[in-house]
């Protein structure tokens, strides 16, 4: 069962951050799940369309300049980092550990898949089987699976669509999604069997608690989101 560290490893460092990236991998993280807008040119990584939870600042992420967004505190002195800052991190910490990259801005698909295609360390090919795109919006994987057929994409799910686990595993399908990301609290074994009967990975959020973390395991989920990631590393 794989260990993705959710935010980097938000339960020990500010999420999103690099520090909370290098935290994951020296926890044992097998992969590293970070939230990306498009914005002001730039691939930024930020969950909350707005900025008070986790910086110093005020108002909504999308309605700032790149420039006033980098002088903000993100937790104990870190920047909001860039995507290309994020690949170059896990690229300098671990040759195994792949990156969950979650759209979470409007029309950051085609963005997203650019950067990749163009070469995140600066020119240099990056290993895209240790790339997985995720979405609520099917609309925006739809548009993933349109520009880069190849890639890997994930459709997150907080809840089931009307029809129930067939319905969900029919819309993954219909974009060409490689994983199924559902919440912990929409998982059953009935899910976990038909998906993967399907040929999709199982990755499941956010789970903490040691004793989910050994349900779903008994379960034979593909993956784990964890906070703590070396809770399911270990």
């Amino acid at each position: 069962m794989l260990s993705i560290g959710h935010r980097g490893a938000r339960g020990h460092a500010p999420e999103n951050t690099l520090a909370s990236v290098r935290k994951a991998i020296a926890l044992g993280a097998d992969w590293i799940e970070v939230d990306v807008y498009w914005l002001d040119g730039e691939l930024v990584v930020f969950h909350d369309q707005h900025l008070e939870r986790t910086t110093n600042g005020k108002g909504l992420l999308m309605a700032q300049p790149f420039d006033q967004l980098r002088r903000l505190d993100a937790g104990n002195g870190e920047q909001i980092p860039t995507l290309a800052e994020v690949f170059a991190t896990v690229a300098a910490g671990s040759e195994r550990v792949g990156i969950n990259v979650e759209l979470k801005g409007l029309g950051t698909a085609e963005p997203v898949v650019r950067f990749l295609q163009a070469g995140p360390l600066r020119g240099e090919v990056w290993d895209l089987s240790r790339v997985v795109l995720s979405c609520f919006r099917w609309d925006e994987l739809a548009r993933v699976r349109a520009i880069a057929p190849r890639s890997a994409s994930g459709l997150v799910l907080a809840e089931l669509p009307p029809g129930g686990v067939g319905a969900a595993i029919v819309q993954a399908q219909a974009i060409g999604a490689w994983s199924l990301n559902p919440a912990q609290a929409i998982v059953t074994p009935a899910l976990v069997q038909a998906a993967q009967a399907a040929g999709l990975q199982v990755w499941v959020f956010t789970v903490n608690e040691p004793g989910e973390i050994a349900r779903l395991g008994r379960m034979g989920v593909d993956g784990l989101f964890s906070d703590y990631p070396e809770r399911v590393a270990g």
